[in-house]
């Protein structure tokens, strides 16, 4: 019995393995952030010297800002980060299953996992940029398998911060967009370190 292939769409990634414009310096530091957050439930001292300790060089006051940002945020409400999703497809592109594991058989799986995790189905993703084609498609891929997704979007050197709530139904265009990659990639795969990557 051969394994079905799992489109990974939680790290949207080139099939070059090239990180999207915007990684490091801030989508890094507040990527780490979130994930302290949820796995040690540290303390807001705690949180101001894990800002010091990992703020980009130069940019300790902006990192605690950030902080103080974050704290402002449904961010702080997360309880968890949530484990690898696989959203299992039929040919026809309905979901038939979100599984807690790669499913052995099924026309196509795709991987998802947000940043942080509220209770009652609602997904946390946090950005140091505004929304562009790229984050969009990223929510729209998680919004198969959670509810609500809200995007929290924390820009440091403004030091402005805002989030907003999507739905499956707001991300229609974008669902198409990712269902026809995923098709493409079935007919016609092509591999990254043994997991296929949809591009955008």
């Amino acid at each position: 019995m051969s394994s079905c292939p799992v489109y990974a769409a939680h790290k949207i990634v080139s099939f070059f393995g090239r990180a999207p414009a915007g990684r490091g310096g801030w989508g890094e530091f507040l990527d780490k952030l979130a994930y302290f957050y949820v796995k040690k439930k540290p303390t807001r001292e705690e949180l101001l010297a894990f800002a010091e300790a990992e703020a980009p060089r130069g940019k300790r006051e902006k990192a605690l800002w950030a902080v103080e940002a974050f704290l402002r945020t449904s961010a702080a409400l997360a309880a968890w980060k949530p484990k690898t999703a696989f959203v299992v497809f039929d040919e026809a592109g309905e979901v038939v299953d979100i599984a807690k594991a790669p499913p052995e058989r099924c026309y196509a799986a795709l991987a998802v996992q947000p940043d942080l995790y509220i209770p009652h189905g609602v997904v946390v993703e946090v950005k140091a940029r505004p929304p562009d084609s790229y984050v969009l498609h990223q929510l729209a891929a998680f919004s198969y398998a959670y509810s609500i997704i809200r995007l929290v979007v924390i820009l440091p050197e403004e030091e402005a911060a805002y989030e907003e709530a999507y739905e499956a139904k707001m991300l229609y265009k974008e669902r198409e967009e990712v269902w026809k990659k995923i098709v493409e990639l079935k007919t016609e795969p092509r591999s990254l370190g043994g997991e296929m990557y949809l591009s955008f």
